[in-house]
């Protein structure tokens, strides 16, 4: 006996011993599998020390999310419909309201109590935790219903029944005094619901939606006549009368931003319906036309220029329920002026637009998933039955589908490939044992693996989906030389133990050796970066390791006490397989030694050409690649890719020494010289956005809508002083006009940072 069957057959005989210490092993095993998770974030293939990594969570903190949930909306007709921009605005106000519903349907299982109880109890929640509450003064005060009831009244959320307020917020307050009466650690439960979403650093927010963006909820800048008394004077000169439609075709000519005679008769002229579909009545037109000539329009527009006028920043759309004909002229005109809208809420052919849900900064992947379940039961309410195409993509849209693409690749390719080892083996083999054993070997050390990855809280990752098919593949080779061998030496030795020793003697230290060099070449990838390749190698070479040890030592076990010898017609099978294989073996050596210039060339080619093929590789990190084209969550990005600027970011930062540093003239022009010239270059860049395209709006703003001037001021444009530093001021106050929503993923609020967004159609 050598030493690999002295090590092994001294424990293999002790078979209720070896059973005994596996089936504790994997009792251990299967009970912590409910602790194994799912990890498909991209964040979690790098180590969080990584450079890279942490800065990209700082800025994540600074500027906002750059992963949201795009929601595109396509008409049949265009997109200035009534109803598709009142579903927008319903969407939108209930996707805002998700940071109160999605702890609101954990409370209502807390309270047991109806939704609207449950949204004034998160809302509460939500003022007293921001005021620093604890979890034994809220205790405190939830036992008080009287006062309870007050508070919950100054809490009432905006969007419930104001006028069911006293007795929703009674009856809350009973139940909630009731419940905390019975429950000493209501108040913790209750806190933890709301405090739930935490970002990828573990800190809580609290917050799962920081903006909506769309149509019905996106700010914008336009000028505005401050005063119309001059042009009215003008107008009486022109015995016209002073109606509201005059005053409505007044602002429409300074939304338009005529600076020409010229301009102000072409949507005059007859075959110009530019007027009538902006819902002005045509007798009104009529007497437009017949009024006003070429010295008339002159004498307007030099009056509209030199008129009082205000910078109004507001919401791009009226109320849904104030939309009218003239509404929707006023919407069309105010998209069209701003090219930052271009390909994010409007398609080129106006029949599609986009609502993006901007979520909370670096939010984990499980309350990314609570959010996009909360979205998608929202947009199915909103817009099912309705008519119009929906399309949901994004990364965290992305995330969920590819780790349910996961769960069902496992469930699905793990019992096939179990499936067809099980039918080679009885093929191969013609016995229980040949089959059984292997098998034992493998499902065991699978689930030791899997066991162990719960135990130190390694998740599954997309790379470690592929370990349980490698597992039956590569570690029931060990079971099945033993038991082949095993098999063979039975038919010539005396009894189990001798069959089982001659066994392990002939075949057992190549067995050794083959699991020592396979555990190794895996175990490498342990000192790999990425976090998923280290795991996979680190569990796989686990993983063969725990198929090794059962192959030695549970399997002899077995062996010894069950046996796994073939008789009789069985034998006779067996040897006609041997003779098969055998003649098949025999046939290759022979060929090989016969030829070897042939086998050598052979080889080198097969080389030279795999040499070639390298060069081939391409590195795609694009989650959306892993699905076919006709997947639907493929198709949906496809059509934003198609209809919009992209669903893929790439963020360059630009951060000087100073406040306003970014604000130097030199500095935004470089912001514009890249974006000309990466997206001349790159095809697939379908936007540039930068501070600039705030500043160059505002600027025309200021200048009556006069697309000349959509660009940045120069010293010259300055009244008073003109040096750099006035110019830094000018734009400063300029982006100071905004809400600090709309610029924050742009530009810090010192204005020593700033961001150049590149959306990438992938």
């Amino acid at each position: 006996m050598d030493f690999i069957g002295r090590l092994i057959m001294p424990i293999s005989r002790r078979w209720m011993l070896v059973v005994s210490v596996v089936a504790l092993l994997s009792i251990l095993a299967a009970w912590s599998l409910s602790r194994l998770r799912i990890e498909n974030d991209l964040m979690f293939m790098l180590p969080d020390d990584n450079r890279v990594k942490v800065f990209y969570q700082d800025m994540e903190e600074r500027f906002g999310s750059s992963a949201g949930i795009a929601i595109a909306i396509s008409s049949s007709g265009s997109i200035y419909n009534y109803d598709l921009l009142k579903r927008i605005g319903i969407a939108g106000d209930r996707i805002k309201q998700a940071n109160l519903r999605i702890p609101a349907d954990k409370i209502r299982l807390i309270l047991d109590s109806g939704i609207e109880q449950a949204l004034l109890v998160a809302s509460y929640l939500n003022s007293r935790i921001l005021e620093g509450a604890s979890a034994s003064e809220l205790g405190s005060e939830f036992l008080d219903a009287a006062s309870l009831s007050q508070s919950l009244t100054d809490a009432f959320p905006f969007f419930l029944d104001q006028s069911q307020m006293e007795s929703i917020c009674s009856e809350t307050a009973r139940l909630v005094s009731d419940k905390a009466a019975s429950d000493g650690r209501l108040a913790s439960r209750l806190i933890e619901a709301v405090t739930s979403p935490k970002d990828r650093r573990g800190r809580i927010r609290g917050l799962w939606v920081e903006d909506v963006v769309s149509i019905a909820e996106t700010d914008t800048v336009w000028p505005e006549l401050e005063s119309k008394a001059s042009l009215h004077c003008l107008f009486r000169d022109y015995h016209l009368k002073i109606t509201p439609d005059l005053d409505a075709f007044l602002d429409h000519l300074v939304e338009r931003g005529f600076r020409s005679a010229e301009g102000l008769l072409s949507i005059l002229a007859p075959e110009s319906r530019e007027l009538e579909e902006a819902g002005f009545p045509l007798d009104f037109i009529e007497t437009l036309r017949s009024l006003i000539d070429i010295n008339s329009a002159e004498e307007i527009i030099k009056e509209i220029r030199i008129a009082p006028k205000q910078i109004r920043v507001g919401p791009l759309m009226q109320r849904a329920d104030a939309l009218d004909k003239r509404a929707l002229s006023f919407l069309r005109e105010r998209l069209k002026a701003w090219p930052i809208f271009d390909g994010i809420l409007r398609s080129s052919d106006e029949k599609s637009t986009l609502i993006l849900v901007r979520t909370a900064p670096n939010l984990d992947k499980e309350n990314r998933a609570l959010l996009l379940l909360e979205i998608k039961r929202i947009i199915s309410d909103v817009f099912g039955g309705s008519g119009f195409e929906v399309h949901i993509a994004g990364e965290p849209v992305i995330d969920e589908e590819v780790a349910d693409l996961m769960t069902r690749d496992v469930k699905r390719l793990l019992p096939i490939v179990i499936a067809i080892v099980t039918l080679i083996l009885a093929a191969s083999f013609r016995s229980v044992a040949g089959v059984a054993y292997p098998m034992i070997t493998v499902l065991l050390s699978l689930l030791w693996c899997l066991g162990t990855m719960a135990w130190l809280d390694a998740p599954i990752s997309v790379v470690s989906t592929v370990i349980p098919v490698l597992m039956v593949a590569v570690g029931s080779a060990y079971g099945i030389h033993i038991v082949h061998e095993t098999i063979r030496e039975s038919l010539h030795e005396p009894d189990r133990v001798s069959a089982v020793s001659a066994a392990l003697r002939i075949v057992g230290r190549g067995v050794l050796v083959a699991g020592a060099t396979t555990i190794a070449g895996f175990a490498s990838l342990g000192f790999n970066p990425i976090v998923p390749l280290r795991d996979f190698g680190i569990f796989i070479a686990a993983g063969i390791l725990f198929a090794l040890l059962i192959s030695f030592y549970l399997i002899p076990s077995l062996l010894v006490r069950f046996g796994g010898k073939v008789t009789g017609e069985r034998t006779a099978r067996t040897g006609s397989m041997d003779r098969i294989s055998g003649r098949l073996l025999d046939g290759i050596v022979g060929a090989s030694s016969r030829h070897p210039w042939i086998v050598l060339l052979s080889a080198l080619f097969l080389f030279g050409a795999g040499a070639a093929g390298i060069a081939s590789l391409k590195v795609e990190v694009n989650n959306i690649t892993f699905f076919k084209k006709d997947a639907p969550i493929r198709k949906a990005d496809s059509f934003i890719n198609e209809n919009f600027s992209g669903t893929v970011s790439l963020n360059v930062v630009f951060e000087g020494k100073k406040r306003y540093a970014v604000l130097d003239e030199s500095v935004l022009k470089v912001f514009d010289t890249l974006s000309d010239e990466i997206k001349s270059s790159n095809p697939e860049v379908g936007k540039a956005i930068s501070v600039t395209d705030f500043i160059k709006k505002m600027n025309k703003t200021f200048n009556f809508n006069d697309p000349s001037f959509y660009r940045l001021s120069a010293a010259s444009d300055l009244e008073g002083e003109k040096g750099e530093h006035a110019l830094i001021r000018h734009y400063a106050s300029y982006l100071d006009k905004y809400p600090r929503k709309d610029i924050r993923p742009y530009i810090d609020e010192e204005k020593k940072t700033a961001v150049l967004q590149f959306q990438e159609i992938s």
